[in-house]
């Protein structure tokens, strides 16, 4: 029974899973002292090339760098309609950039902080999760242990954001 169980969740460990996330689900497991739960439980995490120049620092990311990551977005303009489009809809910038960028490009996950935005998501046919999904990923895979999930989920159910408003991600 043991080696079936590690055998199942080398299993875990090992599957392959490209997501896409956005920012504001980038930047809530660090604030919740978890920086390393995305990065180690998925193995390909996609961001949109504006979200990314924004998360990283000068010093991390040379200039010219950052100006390719940017202008790679404008470059895409049928994603810039679509963009424009879910804007009018009341969805974020933010949300908006990486809904289109789901839209256009294959992946396992696409994570979304609000239910708005994964409502809309949905009536793409993508296929959007809250923040809680990749807290049971992690304990899944063995990146988080118990007591670890337990308390990450009850922040993410019943805490408040940094915002100052009730957990807006638990729907």
């Amino acid at each position: 029974m043991l080696f079936g169980g590690l055998a199942a969740l080398s299993a875990a460990k090992a599957t392959s899973s490209k997501v896409i996330v956005e920012s504001e689900v980038f930047r809530l497991f660090p604030s919740m002292g978890f920086p390393w739960l995305l990065t180690k439980t998925y193995d390909d995490i996609v961001m949109d090339a504006e979200s990314l120049a924004e998360l990283v620092s000068d010093r991390e990311l040379p200039p010219y760098h950052k100006w390719e990551l940017i202008t790679s977005l404008k470059k895409n303009s049928p994603m810039n309609r679509l963009t424009s489009l879910l804007r009018e809809e009341g969805l974020t910038k933010g949300e908006s950039r990486i809904i289109s960028l789901a839209a256009g490009s294959h992946h396992d996950r696409l994570f979304l902080l609000r239910p708005e935005a994964r409502r809309v998501a949905r009536s793409l046919d993508l296929n959007p999760s809250p923040p809680l999904v990749a807290a049971t990923e992690a304990l899944k895979r063995g990146v988080i242990d118990a007591n670890e999930f337990t308390w990450l989920s009850w922040q993410l159910t019943n805490g408040t954001s940094d915002k100052g408003g009730d957990a807006i991600w638990r729907r």
